[in-house]
This record gives structure tokens, sequence and C-alpha cells, in this order.
């Protein structure tokens, strides 16, 4: 991948700017995984180019970092509906109150756009092995989204993980670690059974790749309100 491919990073702790190279890149002055993306806002062509985009997150791909070549990987996750709750919102004091239903994702939540673009962003630059530590939804989406570009995953899951969603990970192929511990403790071991292997560990929300793919959820919300954006939004 060229360097012009994809836009620069700056670091959001000491404004260090540098080159998109890692897929879970930190700061190289200072170390920090609070990276923000640099894209081109002045040539951005707005909102005309979202008709022409099919339903789903990656009708906002021109503010995603994947090269504008490169092949999505894709389950159709994202544009989930926004539902109007009138009687709730009446009972709450609220005249428009909404609902953006997350569980319309192929997988059941929001992880599958954080899946959808780390998986994307894995085959385009010809990775192909991951390991990630899970308290179960994630790990059901990358499961998923693995399986679907030959990515071998490993995926270390705490104790609390209920074991139907052992299964599922189990059923898309991926490896199941599970470990009689918090998630704090298993986290560390995931981490370090990668560093050992020589294997990518993905840090899960601490990495500015995942946080760009769940902004998505704004831009559909800001969409579906014709524009505008929320006075609140809570997330459950």
């Amino acid at each position: 991948m060229s360097s012009q491919a994809l836009p620069r990073l700056r670091c959001l702790q000491c404004g260090a700017e540098s080159i998109y190279v890692d897929p879970f890149q930190h700061c190289e002055r200072c170390d920090s995984d609070w990276l923000d993306i640099i894209y081109d806002y002045q040539h951005f062509r707005g909102s005309s180019w979202i008709a022409t985009q099919d339903a789903s997150m990656w009708r906002y791909r021109e503010l995603l970092p994947l090269s504008a070549g490169a092949a999505h990987n894709s389950l159709q996750e994202g544009w989930t509906p926004l539902a109007r709750l009138d009687r709730l919102g009446a009972s709450l004091g609220h005249a428009r109150l909404y609902a953006k239903d997350e569980g319309r994702n192929p997988t059941g939540s929001f992880k599958a756009r954080q899946a959808s673009l780390v998986t994307s962003i894995l085959r385009e630059r010809g990775i192909g092995e991951l390991v990630i530590c899970s308290t179960g939804n994630v790990a059901m989406a990358y499961a998923a989204y693995c399986a679907r570009v030959d990515v071998e995953l490993t995926v270390f899951l705490p104790e609390l993980v209920p074991p139907l969603k052992q299964k599922v990970v189990e059923a898309y192929g991926a490896r199941a670690v599970r470990l009689p511990a918090s998630y704090y403790d298993t986290r560390v071991a995931a981490k370090a059974h990668a560093r050992e292997r020589g294997i990518l560990y993905d840090p899960g929300a601490d990495n500015f790749v995942n946080r760009e793919s769940k902004k998505t959820i704004a831009y559909e919300i800001a969409e579906q309100l014709g524009w505008r954006a929320p006075d609140w939004y809570v997330q459950a």
C-alpha cells in the first residue's frame, strides 16, 4: 500500500503526525493509541454521493480507513432502523424519542461494524492471523467476518462468557480459548499469546480503527433524521 492510499494520522495526545502503517497503530512519538485520521474534508463531496451507496455502513466508505481500490468485507452491517418511540417518549416527556436497533446487524450487535472494517483492512494487507479477547459479542462478530476472508482467528474468553456464545464462535471455525479468569487477566493472556507467536493482536475499543467503525452509527442517525444531530445519545 502506498503512503498516498490512506490518510495520515494525528495523535490526540501530543499532536504528532504519522503515516498509517500498522492496522492497530500507536503514536510513534508518545505511544498513545488515541489517534485521529486526517481526512481531506476540503475535497469531500458531501451527501450527494450517499444516494448511490448500498444500505450498509459502507455508504460512508470515503470516511473510513480503507484504500479506495480495496474490497470491503461486508454482511450488510449497518444502516439499522431508527424507530420513533412516541408512547415511551410521551411518558418520559420527550416528543421525539428514537431507538437505533443495532440488534438487526448480521451478528446481533454493533460489533459487526467493527469486525467488518477490521477484517477488510486485514484482507487488504494480507494478514492471515488474528488474536482477540472478548466477552462474547466481539468474538461472535469477528468469527463470522474472519471466516469470510480466511483469517485464522483465536479468541480468548473469560469464564463469565455464556457457553452458547463460545459454541457460535467455534461454529464459524475460530479457535476459542476459555480461561477461568477475569476479563482483565484473560486480555493479558491474549496479548502475551499473540506477542510470543508474532501474531497480530486486536486491542478492541482502545484502537482508532474500531472507533472509526462505530462512528458510522452517528452518521446514520444524522442522515435518518434528515441530517440533524440528536440533542442526546444514550448507548445501551
